[in-house]
């Protein structure tokens, strides 16, 4: 969904773009229709646009208490952090119980296509609550951050990164984890959403050291490469997402071919993004099922003797 993230150029590009940001959370709906307004040039041609899309019909659950973890949460300590990569210095979060006496297996958590915003750095909070490490790295480091950028240019910022840019900061931040104390070795989980799904499957293939990988609706690339080192797979989808799941017959094919654990969860009624509460397609019941199976998933494979 949405895989060019490069500067919109025609009107048409433009509310895409903005439909977009509303998906992911960016901005409410009234914004949503504001800013449609503006571009359009219309009220009447923007309402029309967003009735067309689908968008406007859809209602997100609201999100149940005690999901979401603050920063100041008295069971979890987290902080911004940076540290050195092959590509320059990495912006991060960092998470962990605040109970901390040995080593514990770290989720790397893959942002969507607009960075490392507040959203990410809460899951990354979520899995130092559910007894893990978390760091969430922002993969627009190399151009200030997501923190430095405007809103509104966060998705084009993220076209401007390539594959073997994204790659390498995934790459150093596994070498960040591996070289520090709290770490337990050759225990890392990585899980991503959107196009953050997209690279765990890129960080996954290419990668001896991800333990386990779960990825959230994200398209693998095709062709689908030599399954004989993935690691074990658990595949988040909604089934209202077609062109996100177009690639994972040939995923799944390839998996069975190289005798590896999969497992694939498909929520019926679920759109592109559900996991995400701060955003429009968020889904309540598939998100807190999908986060139940996604912990499960982990201690399963990475506490495992």
């Amino acid at each position: 969904m949405w895989e060019d993230f490069k500067n919109p150029k025609t009107k048409r590009d433009k509310m895409d773009s903005l439909l977009h940001l509303y998906i992911d959370g960016a901005f409410d709906r009234r914004e949503l229709i504001n800013r449609l307004t503006k571009v359009a040039g219309s009220a009447a041609v923007a309402a029309t646009f967003f009735q067309e899309s689908g968008w406007a019909q859809a209602v997100p659950s609201p999100c149940p208490d005690g999901v979401r973890v603050p920063v100041d949460a008295p069971d979890i300590v987290a902080e911004d952090i940076q540290f050195s990569g092959k590509g320059g210095n990495i912006f991060a979060h960092l998470a962990k119980p605040k109970e901390l006496t040995e080593a514990l297996p770290v989720i790397l958590n893959i942002h969507e296509n607009r960075g490392l915003v507040p959203h990410h750095k809460d899951m990354t909070r979520r899995f130092a609550r559910a007894g893990f490490i978390g760091l969430s790295i922002d993969l627009l480091s190399r151009q200030g951050g997501a923190h430095v950028i405007p809103e509104d240019q966060l998705t084009q910022a993220y076209g401007r990164t390539t594959v073997e840019q994204r790659l390498e900061d995934m790459l150093s931040a596994i070498d960040y984890i591996k070289s520090e104390g709290w770490a337990l070795p050759g225990r890392i989980g990585v899980t991503g959403f959107c196009a953050g799904g997209a690279n765990v499957y890129l960080l996954a293939f290419n990668s001896k050291d991800i333990a386990a990988a779960a990825p959230f609706y994200g398209a693998p690339a095709m062709p689908i490469p030599d399954m004989a080192n993935v690691p074990p797979l658990c595949i988040f989808m909604g089934d209202v997402d077609p062109g996100t799941n177009a690639n994972i017959p040939a995923l799944l094919m390839g998996v069975n071919a190289a005798r590896k654990s999969i497992e694939m969860h498909m929520w019926a009624g679920a759109r592109h993004a559900f996991m995400n509460d701060t955003g429009a397609a968020y889904n309540a019941e598939a998100a807190c099922a999908s986060w139940d199976i996604l912990i499960r998933f982990f201690r399963r494979e990475l506490l495992k003797a």
